[in-house]
């Protein structure tokens, strides 16, 4: 939902329901205008929240017009980026790399893997950690393994303490 949306919803609640409902069925009851724009901060997203900052924009102290038109600034230049990144993306790549990183490649350009999520550097399969921890796992690749049973002595050693516990 857009921000102009959402002011217009809120706008509507308070004008229209708030004023019907009881006890008072009246516009005594109304949201003000500070509550109005803490409505609007709870639904904004953590980046517009970080850009007001930025721009040391302080919403409380501006009137709700304000904020609804330095929001739309906001959503409108988001919504410029998004579609200059997603072009960009088009352009430049090509089908072999995107068949070899199959979802892995973000609308940026970068890549993401399971464990250390969005990066520039590798994707999950090509994750070194991975690899090492899987290794690791597989016990030095199958070599030092002598089948099945092959190393029993942890239950030799538990059965010789009970065994010595009975007596």
């Amino acid at each position: 939902m857009s921000v102009k949306q959402c002011i217009m919803h809120i706008y509507r609640s308070n004008t229209e329901e708030i004023a019907r409902c009881p006890p008072a069925y009246n516009n005594t009851q109304c949201l003000t205008p500070n509550e109005i724009i803490n409505i609007l901060l709870f639904g904004t997203p953590k980046s517009w929240q970080r850009e007001l900052d930025r721009q040391a924009f302080d919403p409380l102290a501006k009137t709700v017009t304000e904020v609804a038109e330095f929001m739309e600034r906001i959503e409108m230049s988001e919504d410029f980026d998004g579609d200059r990144k997603v072009a960009a993306l088009t352009k430049k790549g090509n089908n072999k790399t995107k068949a070899n990183n199959r979802g892995s490649l973000g609308a940026d350009g970068s890549k993401h893997c399971m464990l250390h999520g969005n990066n520039n550097t590798h994707n999950t399969l090509e994750c070194k950690t991975l690899m090492a921890q899987a290794k690791k796992l597989k016990g030095n690749n199958g070599a030092n393994q002598k089948g099945k049973g092959g190393d029993k002595s942890w239950k030799n050693k538990a059965k010789d303490k009970t065994n010595d516990s009975k007596k």
